[in-house]
């Protein structure tokens, strides 16, 4: 019975630390103004963390974002684009 309880508990113990490790978040963003564009990537790795925290750590989120601005009589529309992956 006692090797029976020893060996949940390792295994429990196994179970919990498995998960933390290093996670990284990769981002491309592309941004796009009036049709004229360029591409940028960024990492940022995190140690020992589950993915959960990793994600919210890193901000490692996928999204668009559109947005205008009027300049004297001529309107800019920049769209920012960013497309994340956590591994």
């Amino acid at each position: 019975m006692r090797t029976l309880i020893l060996s949940v508990t390792v295994l429990a113990a196994l179970a919990f630390t498995s998960c933390r490790k290093e996670r990284t978040c990769t981002c491309k963003y592309t941004v796009t103004t009036n049709g004229s564009g360029s591409t940028f990537e960024d990492t940022e790795t995190r140690d020992r963390v589950t993915k959960r925290e990793a994600k919210r750590m890193t901000d490692c989120y996928s999204g668009k974002m559109t947005e205008t601005e009027t300049v004297g009589s001529q309107n800019f529309t920049t769209e920012t684009v960013v497309e994340c992956e956590l591994d």
